[in-house]
């Protein structure tokens, strides 16, 4: 009769795919901040923009960090699994709407 998988396998296989959305996000983040850097008279920028960035940078490694606290938990079940993952796609959408890859229809980040 099989096993019961270990909930420490479990957990290494749940956070490394949650990292992997995360640290997309993360470089979509980076990168748009390079973008701006790089190429600072093509779309200006607005500080609301950057407290948007600031924010969802912040969140983005909070959530990273806090993943970590999962080890403990004791069963996984699928429910918990696509929480986790929609939360972080979530986070990955959000980087991808303030960095958008193509600002050709607007002319600043505001609205």
């Amino acid at each position: 009769m099989a096993q019961p998988p270990d909930p420490h396998e479990l957990y290494l296989h749940v956070r490394v795919l949650v990292g992997v959305v995360l640290g997309l996000g993360l470089t979509r983040i980076l990168s748009g901040l390079a973008r701006m850097v790089e190429h600072p008279g093509r779309n200006p920028v607005s500080a609301t923009h950057l407290l948007w960035v600031a924010v969802i940078l912040l969140s983005i490694i909070h959530f990273w960090w806090w993943e970590f606290a999962l080890i403990s938990l004791g069963a996984w079940r699928f429910e918990l699994f696509v929480f986790l993952l929609l939360y972080a796609f979530l986070w990955f959408v959000l980087a991808c709407l303030l960095f958008p890859g193509d600002l050709a229809e607007h002319d600043t980040y505001e609205a």
